[in-house]
């Protein structure tokens, strides 16, 4: 599982309307929260499915992920201002400054400045703790990669977000739309078309995964250290497509987002995919259709997809999009349910019970096969599976083989070529 597969299943999820589970907790939270339309009832959902006692505020914050609820409030700002009741309704809320506070860089979330200009927030003196940034550090580690970063350095400050005098100041300097531009570039440039990006070799990822039963895991090809650059910069990056696209300014950089999918396996929470979600959300919002239409053939399909429900889109637009879709170069099988809830009023319901049926007739056969053509059918899977990964022959999946013998059971019993 990787972030396009908890993208395509949350998407789902949205065009079904399913309502969010306990179980969906692990895998989905991140996508939950990036999405849902009211963050103070979102944040509200999760923690209804918090339940151990023992768990520490800065636990329930890492599973609320409050580098997500952060970003969710700068949209906010960004678009209504500090003033706002829409923007103040939201910092009523404690885990929402307490996601500012631990988003923070230390030495600017002390007490004594955020009592300062946030003295009606009681509860800050009970969260000044949470702060997971200890120092300075991590900005000079982005500093290589993102020349500029420091002139961003104001959303890093907790009381930034408080102080409208700060926010003011920051917003309005002439440099602004021209700094968010360069960043976004660097950003393009280096994680999502590869350039400089360091990357593990598949020694190192056969020695990490040695014994686990996995054949490859490509989402280790990214080191850490990179991923750490990655998540101190993206603050800013989310940022300055926010506000370009509000502004309508250097637009073709924030569609360069929209172009671009990252160069490697995006990581479990999609952050990069997020970011490619929201500029395509933004620049329907304030450009309209056209841009789609136009490059649908060099946009991801899901992205169409997923802004039609996101942006609930109907008459012209929507007739529009769905014959630019189905003629895209990127559309494939994949999508077809997605395209046929959405363009034909197909429900994905329907379509998923029956691919359960599929699966369950697959499992009939497969048990019903003799323990000499079951052997055979996982002969030629795995001959099939080491062709294509040779360098893994030690570390068969189980799990995969079992996925594969069942795909393969119907043209097995049929006396067709597996190969």
């Amino acid at each position: 599982m990787c972030g396009y597969c908890i993208e395509s299943a949350g998407v789902e999820r949205l065009l079904t309307k399913e309502k969010f589970t306990e179980e969906d907790l692990l895998f989905f939270s991140d996508f939950f929260i990036q999405e849902i339309v009211d963050l103070n009832q979102g944040i509200h959902t999760l923690l209804s499915f918090i339940l151990d006692s023992e768990i520490t505020e800065k636990d329930k914050l890492e599973q609320l992920n409050s580098h997500i609820i952060l970003c969710r409030l700068l949209e906010n700002l960004i678009d209504y201002g500090i003033d706002s009741p829409n923007y103040n309704s939201l910092l009523q809320n404690d885990w929402i400054v307490k996601s500012i506070v631990c988003e923070s860089l230390e030495n600017t979330c002390r007490i004594e400045n955020l009592n300062r200009v946030a003295s009606w927030l009681p509860h800050l003196n009970s969260c000044y703790n949470l702060n997971r940034w200890d120092s300075d550090e991590p900005i000079q580690k982005a500093n290589k990669q993102f020349p500029n970063i420091h002139f961003f350095y104001p959303l890093y400050q907790a009381d930034t977000y408080f102080n409208k005098v700060k926010w003011h100041t920051f917003l309005n300097q002439a440099d602004l739309p021209k700094e968010c531009m360069a960043i976004l570039n660097h950003y393009i440039s280096w994680w999502l078309k590869g350039g400089d990006l360091k990357e593990n070799d598949s020694s190192h990822i056969k020695e990490r995964l040695a014994g686990t039963g996995v054949i490859y895991d490509p989402i280790m090809t990214v080191p850490k250290e990179e991923r750490v650059v990655f998540d101190l910069a993206f603050r800013a990056l989310f940022f300055s497509a926010c506000y370009l696209s509000k502004l309508h300014l250097h637009n073709d950089c924030v569609k360069k987002l929209i172009l671009t999918p990252p160069s490697k396996i995006p990581f479990f929470d999609g952050m990069d995919l997020w970011l490619q979600r929201k500029a395509t959300e933004r620049i329907y919002r304030f450009e309209g259709v056209s841009f789609f239409l136009h490059s649908i053939d060099d946009i991801r399909t899901m992205l169409p997809l997923y802004l039609m429900e996101k942006c609930n889109i109907t008459g012209y637009d929507k007739n529009a999009l769905c014959q630019a879709i189905k003629l895209s170069k990127q559309y494939d099988d994949d999508f077809e349910m997605f395209y046929e809830q959405l363009c034909c009023g197909i429900s994905i319901t329907s379509v998923l019970n029956a691919e359960k049926e599929l699966e369950e007739r697959q499992k009939r056969l497969l048990a019903s096969l003799s323990d000499s053509d079951r052997k055979k059918l996982r002969e030629l899977v795995i001959k099939e599976a080491l062709e294509e990964f040779p360098e893994f022959s030690e570390s068969l999946d189980e799990q995969a083989i079992e996925c594969c013998m069942l795909s393969k059971v119907e043209d097995f019993i049929a006396g067709q070529d597996l190969t």
